[in-house]
């Protein structure tokens, strides 16, 4: 096995010296170890996964071109499948923070499909039933290190690459572009629970970004597929996604939303977001802490919204003031409840 390996990493390493132009030896050399790979299954042996490693690694070191070239190479993503699910997300952490480094724009929907497809091992995580170490991650993807919200910092780490590789995804025209996140979205909202903040949320920047976007176009004059109206509606269920896994954050991303449509002139979204995010105020946010904390962001917010109508503005102001009152209420009966 071992020397069927080297033989196709040196060949690896010619056809990228010699023939870099000529991807289809580079093609060769990779099929030569998929091949002999082929009846062995996964990769344990701890000599030959660190050939395999070299070997993938080679492609993305090509000083030329773009390095999501690789996703052309039928060979590749198949020798990644013969690595274990912790090298693979090795390697496609590498391709991912090439991809960023780089400043590769991503902006065909295919490609975008292609890439994620190869990042499900870190979309999913570990599938093992084995019960995880301390601070190990669970078969869901979650942390036993996890905040009150369910993040957990280590993870978050891990998932820097996909988060990253998220902002690569633009066009210049913003139906198209709209059509490469969504085909991102079908791949992060598949995310085990544990990962999906972790992904949805830079996608959903993304959203809002092309939002702004397509407004101004609509005020050029500009006939759209996809509106302004659709984005704005879309978000909602980005944030609906992420509210089981972490209700704090999600309030935080209602403001947001509310703030974008606002500036995009749709009050009602605005008012919609603004609704939902003291809706998980009331009903998700236990700790004091925390809620003293979403109702400073709420009624900081609040005062910048112009869209709003004046009923609109006085629902929204009132519910804030019978919350403030709630909270000022409770550090008052904890002193006499000593005393």
């Amino acid at each position: 096995l071992l020397p069927s390996l080297a033989l196709a990493l040196a060949l690896a390493r010619l056809a990228l010296e010699a023939y870099e132009a000529h991807t289809e030896y580079l093609e060769r050399a990779l099929s030569l170890a998929s091949t002999r790979l082929e009846s062995l299954g996964v990769v344990t042996e701890k000599r030959a996964v660190a050939v395999v490693q070299d070997l993938l690694s080679l492609p993305l070191k090509r000083k030329g071109g773009d390095v999501l070239y690789v996703l052309e190479l039928t060979e590749w993503p198949r020798l990644v499948s013969r690595l274990e699910p912790d090298e693979q997300r090795r390697v496609v952490s590498r391709l991912l923070r090439e991809v960023a480094g780089r400043g590769c724009v991503i902006s065909d929907p295919l490609r975008a499909d292609r890439l994620l497809v190869l990042c499900a091992p870190l979309l999913q995580g570990d599938s093992s039933p084995a019960a995880p170490a301390n601070g190990a991650e669970t078969a869901n993807g979650a942390s036993d290190r996890s905040d009150a919200d369910g993040l957990d910092a280590e993870l978050a780490g891990e998932m820097a690459p996909v988060a990253a590789m998220m902002h690569t995804l633009a066009h210049e025209d913003t139906d198209a572009e709209a059509r490469v996140l969504n085909a991102a979205y079908k791949h992060a909202a598949a995310a085990a629970p544990g990962r999906l903040p972790h992904v949805l949320v830079p996608l959903l920047f993304r959203f809002l970004q092309l939002a702004r976007r397509v407004r101004l176009a609509e005020e050029g004059g500009a006939t759209l597929e996809v509106s302004c109206g659709k984005l704005l509606a879309f978000v909602g269920q980005i944030v609906q996604a992420v509210t089981a896994a972490a209700p704090n954050l999600a309030l935080r991303l209602y403001v947001q939303c509310a703030q974008v449509a606002d500036s995009c002139g749709d009050d009602d979204g605005a008012y919609e977001y603004l609704t939902q995010a003291f809706t998980l105020f009331e009903e998700e946010v236990a700790e004091q802490s925390a809620k003293l904390a979403a109702l400073s962001l709420l009624s900081a917010a609040l005062p910048h919204m112009t869209s709003f109508s004046a009923e609109q503005y006085e629902t929204l102001a009132r519910s804030a003031t019978q919350y403030g009152a709630t909270l000022l209420k409770k550090p008052d009966q904890e002193q006499r409840r000593r005393k």
